[in-house]
């Protein structure tokens, strides 16, 4: 066999592997600017270096548009893997609270202990809505004139009554015995819940929670602009850095590349061979 013949397949592969390799190269190296005799070179620095900040950026904005938006937040929250740990929290979360031996005194004590000021502070809203106050008005008259002959409600001052009606309750839910009673009776319903009602509390719960991280992850969507923040990361990385992440990430992509160089060169190499049978 006349080796001669081989050398233009094998120049080929090794010029078509060459150049795959030193196309890859080139895409990192080298990191800076190059001169020659005061001369800038051509294509340095590499193209990643060169591009680094333009890359930064394109990324950045993938990120925020198409990654980390509402939808996608949303579509996270509904897999089965985050639902589950959810359901899962919550449901042990309720589990722990009802098991506790003091949670039913202790129902009875946060009652007790702001009764008071919750009283106040329905009492003050109540105050300064004016479609409460109607609304509260209207159901009085509509309950007294269905029940009282229409003769003698022509005597009736409906204000009077609201305002009767109004000091009473507010004296009733004010009063310390009235708001232990009812601490008491809170107390005995928290022990008798039906696991039927402690499901609908889980449920709600959960409900609940699913909007508030809905929320909270798209204030924080909104808020932060982690396009930006991942441009700024990409740019504090140094070249050599980012150069080592690309081809721990590719290396087998990048060296299936330059042997397909090498192989493809020895195949063009050969054709001249195979056109010479002929």
């Amino acid at each position: 066999m006349n080796i001669a013949v081989l050398i233009t397949p094998v120049s080929g592969a090794v010029i078509g592997y060459f150049t795959n390799w030193l196309a890859i190269k080139m895409l990192f190296r080298p990191h800076e600017k190059k001169y020659l005799f005061g001369f800038p070179v051509p294509l340095t620095p590499g193209i990643i270096p060169k591009e680094r900040f333009k890359l930064a950026a394109k990324v950045g904005d993938v990120v925020r548009d198409k990654v980390l938006t509402e939808d996608a937040l949303h579509a996270a929250i509904e897999t089965e893997e985050i639902r589950g740990k959810l359901d899962s929290f919550v449901d042990s979360f309720v589990d722990k609270i009802i098991a506790d031996e003091s949670f039913h005194e202790k129902v009875k004590n946060f009652v007790t202990t702001n009764a008071s000021d919750f009283v106040l502070r329905a009492k003050t809203m109540f105050e300064e809505s004016e479609s409460a106050q109607n609304f509260i008005k209207d159901t009085l008259k509509k309950v007294i004139d269905a029940n009282v002959n229409k003769l003698f409600s022509v005597f009736i001052n409906y204000e009077k009554v609201y305002e009767s009606v109004k000091t009473n309750v507010f004296e009733y839910v004010e009063n310390n015995e009235n708001v232990r009673v009812a601490a008491e009776k809170l107390s005995e319903l928290s022990m008798s819940l039906s696991s039927e009602h402690v499901d609908r509390v889980k449920s709600e719960i959960k409900n609940l929670a699913e909007k508030a991280l809905l929320k909270l992850g798209g204030q924080a969507l909104t808020s932060l602009d982690f396009g930006k923040i991942v441009e700024n990361k990409i740019n504090a990385f140094a070249v050599e850095e980012a150069e080592e992440i690309i081809i721990s990430v590719a290396k087998k992509e990048l060296n299936a590349i330059t042997v397909l160089g090498g192989v493809l060169g020895f195949v063009i190499g050969c054709v001249p061979l195979v056109m010479s049978l002929f």
